[in-house]
């Protein structure tokens, strides 16, 4: 936010509170030039000539702002054809994931407290509920069906100038930032923790012992993503302490990204809704935290430990993924021939800080799924559910330096902006060579956060792509560092290197890597054997 220049949106149904714009527009808060501010007010729709849909204008427009104000009436509006939000709640969606300051304001007698009675469309209550119950942004008192519009402007205008005053005065200097989580409590116990589900769980084998492996194989083998969309609706809510704690106190590098869920796994098909990453942290990764927590009892059968314990039976035994907003993931070995040795040599990374886990490793590329945008046509949908395309995107952005991409809403923009890069570009001809080669590998479980993990490996067998990787290798700000130092890569054929990974509890791998580097190293010395 400038300290000269503030832009603010205002999201609302227009035909609900035309009147109320009407004077936003005419005034634009020009009372907040005595904080010597100027006041940019985006999107009135004034007939200004525009060749993007209103919609897309108007959430193109919303992610441009620094503060965020919400009129949430009693109609739901105009709904998208992709995922049957309105646009209005589709606004909100990405200011909260673009983690604007936000200012709500309830118009209407059904948001009194003394007699709530909110609407009866599950979509619409489920947003009112959210804005309502939403502890990280400010959410004014409500104001009835009848009001004055001079009224309720002189309300917006001095909750506006109050939450500038404060973001100008306060800043962070106050916040407690010592994180109540360590990481290391939790490995020191693994035994514990994996006691009871044991028979669920991967295995390794050192020195003739078999060790539990912090993982479950919920799908081995090829696996299909649903072309269709689920109309689920994910009831599940956010923990705002929680969310604030990573930020806050951790200082966690989060934002509220769109992602697909796992509805559920239809014989080696999945089933995906839509939910969001507050929603994953507050119901899967939540669990994990409890378990690290400084000074916590989650070992002594507390109800943290029987929440978790309950829900992994529920998702291993009857396949219900109903009770928490299971995210899904992917993670890919990524396997490169070196031909100055002559041996098959895959790619594992050290965690940023930074990044939702601390202190451990993973295999490269990984990634959420996270639809490009927030509305789309089936072939889009189908686009995004794509493995390789997905794999590849990702393979830029991580290993390559490229900029995320999950901004652009346009898919053949996207596939423009991959193919700009060389190395993305020269390795995608060698798919058509039989150079370079993907397979799926099953779908696991991490048995600390309760995510799914599709679990895929990327082989690639050319001299020329090798050092063309290697010229332009450039790790993204979720790696421990952008130079190669987080960078481990580590011959195929080295087994005490690759028991090491395995076993390692001072920076070990996260649950997924685990299972993808076990599987996909086993496929390697079974059909490439003669090359490791």
């Amino acid at each position: 936010m400038s300290l000269d220049t503030i832009s603010i949106f205002i999201s609302s149904r227009f035909e609900e509170f035309s009147a109320l714009r009407e004077k936003i527009s005419k005034n634009a808060f020009a009372g907040l030039s005595e904080l010597g501010l100027k006041v940019n007010m985006l999107d009135y729709r004034n007939g200004l000539a525009d060749a993007r849909s209103p919609s897309i204008a108007s959430i193109e427009e919303a992610k441009k702002s620094d503060i965020f104000i919400l009129l949430i009436g009693e109609t739901y509006g105009d709904t998208s054809k992709y995922n049957k939000k309105s646009y209005t709640h589709i606004e909100y969606e990405t200011a909260l994931t673009k983690g604007m300051k936000i200012l709500a304001f309830p118009v209407g007698d059904c948001y009194n407290p003394a007699n709530e009675k909110l609407s009866d469309n599950p979509l619409f209550k489920y947003w009112q509920e959210s804005v309502l119950r939403n502890e990280i942004h400010i959410t004014a008192p409500y104001t009835p069906t009848e009001y004055d519009v001079d009224e309720l402007y002189a309300k917006i205008y001095t909750s506006l100038k109050e939450l500038i005053k404060q973001s100008i005065k306060v800043g962070f200097t106050n916040k407690d930032h010592t994180c109540p989580f360590d990481s290391k409590l939790l490995y020191k116990q693994q035994d514990q923790v994996l006691q009871e589900i044991s028979p669920y769980l991967m295995k390794e084998k050192r020195d003739n012992k078999v060790f539990d492996l912090p993982v479950i194989l919920l799908v081995e083998g090829m696996i299909e993503i649903s072309d269709e969309i689920s109309d689920t609706i994910d009831i599940n809510q956010i923990n705002n302490y929680f969310i604030k704690e990573l930020k806050d106190k951790c200082r966690k590098t989060i934002w509220n990204n769109p992602t697909y869920r796992l509805v559920k796994i239809d014989d080696g098909k999945l089933i995906l809704g839509e939910s969001d990453y507050y929603k994953t942290l507050s119901t899967c990764d939540i669990h994990y935290h409890n378990m690290i927590r400084k000074n916590n009892h989650f070992l002594k059968k507390s109800s943290d430990y029987n929440q978790w314990l309950s829900h992994l039976k529920d998702i291993v035994e009857n396949n219900n993924f109903s009770n928490i907003s299971a995210s899904l993931g992917c993670s890919t070995l990524l396997v490169v021939k070196n031909y100055l040795s002559n041996k098959f040599q895959y790619y594992i990374v050290n965690n940023s800080a930074k990044k939702n886990g601390n202190n451990t490793k993973h295999v490269i590329p990984a990634f959420m799924y996270q639809p490009t945008k927030m509305y789309a046509d089936k072939d889009d949908f189908i686009l995004q559910s794509d493995l390789l395309f997905q794999v590849l995107k990702e393979f830029g952005e991580e290993l390559l330096g490229m900029e995320e991409l999950e901004h652009i809403n346009d898919y053949q923009e996207l596939y423009y902006k991959m193919d700009s890069n060389k190395v993305i570009k020269f390795l995608k001809k060698l798919f058509k060579k039989n150079k370079a080669y993907f397979k799926v590998l099953g779908v696991s479980l991490d048995v600390y956060r309760l995510r799914p993990e599709i679990l895929t490996i990327l082989v690639i067998d050319d001299e020329k792509f090798a050092k063309l990787f290697s010229q332009n290798r450039k790790l993204s700000w979720e790696a421990s560092t952008e130079d190669m130092d987080g960078l481990h890569i580590v011959n195929l054929d080295d087994e005490e290197k690759y028991l090491n990974l395995m076993m390692s509890i001072n920076e070990p791998l996260v649950p997924p890597a685990l299972a993808c580097l076990k599987l996909g190293r086993e496929y390697m010395l079974k059909h490439y054997r003669s090359y490791t």
